[in-house]
Parts: C-alpha cells; structure tokens; sequence
C-alpha cells in the first residue's frame, strides 16, 4: 500500500473532515459570483445546500471519530488484514462511555447551532 491508501485506511475521519473544512473555506468565491450580496445581508438559498454538506461531512468525521474510539482495532477488522477476537474489538467500557460522549456532544453542538441559525433567519424574516 502506498502512504495516501495507508493514509485513508487508517484515518477515515480525516477525509471527510477535510472536505467539510475546504467546502466551507472556498465556497465563498463560487457563491459571491453566483450571487453578488450572498452572505452579505442574510442566509440565502445558496448557502443551505453548502452547509447542509459541511454538517455532512463534519458528523461522518465525528462518527469515524467515535468508532474508532470505541474499537481501537476496527481499521484491522476492516482492511481484513489482522482478524482479531471479538473480545480484542471492543475498548474498555471507559473509552466506549467517552466516545459515547464525545459523539453526542459534538452531534447536540451540530443541533444546537442549526437551531440558531433557524431562529436567526426566522427573526431576520
């Protein structure tokens, strides 16, 4: 394997966090010369399908996050290349409550900010 498909295979959150974060930073220029005020006076349709793609994105990266938390040795389990048992997957019951944590608070964030800017665009209208 060469190092990107190594890459890919072991940090599976990486990918789609990056393309959440290079969607969100150079969406502007396509958006700005679609529509010369977008952004500038409120959320407009353009911006909904770019964002609802950034979440997308940004949850799968915490997914893979919490998964591979939960069982340290799922890339081996996935790639087939070190079968393990199934009592070797799992973590300690620790790490899986962190992770269990760590995924519902990121997710609650997630919720929590689309409500703002629903209420916000509510009151803006």
């Amino acid at each position: 394997m060469n190092f990107f498909q190594r890459l890919r295979s072991q940090f599976q959150w990486l990918t789609p966090l990056l393309v959440s974060a290079a969607l969100f930073c150079f969406s502007s220029g396509p958006l700005r010369w679609l529509d010369p005020t977008a952004g500038t006076f409120d959320a407009g349709v353009l911006q909904v399908p770019i964002l609802a793609a950034v979440w997308w994105f940004f949850a799968v990266a915490v997914a893979w996050a919490g998964l591979r938390a939960s069982f340290p040795t799922l890339d081996d389990w996935i790639d087939a290349g070190h079968w393990k048992e199934a009592w070797q997957l799992a973590a300690s019951h620790d790490d899986r409550r962190f992770a269990l944590l760590y995924v519902a608070g990121v997710l609650a964030a997630l919720f929590t900010s689309y409500l703002i800017i629903l209420i916000t665009i509510a009151l803006l209208l």
